[in-house]
């Protein structure tokens, strides 16, 4: 996945659990799905997991999650993180393209890391693998930003941000989606959206919200 290496520089791994720019509420959702994953006896599945942010809280509440990433770095940290355990399970694969050789009854894509995969060709992959390793019902919660209609418009949805994390500057290309593009996605890759909602808190999704939150389903 081409990310311009931004995530796999090790002094931007070190740094990032400190980043202002991390979100403070998606935690306490995505653990939410996951304990009802585990309460149905399934595992979690999560992609771009970076250093650990997520996943570790998800563990430490009791459900059994994978953690996959293609930074070494960031892998690097988040095993320093939860050492000589069995849960999380630490992977290091291309969120376009894997094979894990069993399935789960949630995966999750936390942060916007959806953002990083730069054609619609690369999203569909992404998603199509996800499916592929969801168990019957299964279920795929993933949030990104509400993108700004005049950036979209000069930039053609590819966005070339900078991000500073502990002094280090370097360029981050993300492209953005829109409500109806990611929808297409997941009818493509076989999802039934069961809900779209605008924050974490699982307000509606409106005209006013700067978020998308989406869980969707996998298709019979």
């Amino acid at each position: 996945m081409n990310q311009d290496n931004y995530y796999f520089d090790p002094r931007v791994a070190a740094a990032y659990d400190a980043s202002p720019e991390l979100p403070v509420d998606d935690v306490p959702f995505y653990v939410d799905l996951a304990l009802e994953a585990h309460a149905a006896g399934q595992s979690v599945l999560e992609l771009g997991c970076g250093t650990g942010r997520v996943t570790i809280p998800i563990a430490e509440a009791g459900a059994e999650v994978v953690g996959l990433d293609g930074s070494p770095a960031m892998l690097e940290i988040a095993r320093r993180k939860a050492p000589n355990s069995d849960n999380p399970r630490w992977v290091q694969a291309d969120m376009r393209d894997f094979d894990l050789g069993r399935q789960f009854g949630l995966a999750i894509i936390p942060f916007r890391s959806f953002l990083h995969l730069l054609t619609p060709e690369d999203q569909l992959s992404c998603l199509g693998h996800v499916h592929t390793h969801l168990l019957a019902d299964g279920r795929l919660a993933l949030n990104f930003f509400v993108p700004d209609p005049r950036l979209l418009e000069l930039a053609h949805q590819d966005i070339d941000r900078r991000s500073f994390i502990s002094r280090v500057e370097r360029r981050m290309r993300l492209r953005h989606v829109t409500q109806d593009e990611m929808q297409h996605l997941l009818d493509l890759a076989g999802f039934d959206v069961e809900a779209l909602h605008g924050w974490f808190d699982r307000r509606p999704f409106d005209d006013t919200s700067t978020e998308m939150v989406w869980l969707a389903r996998k298709r019979p």
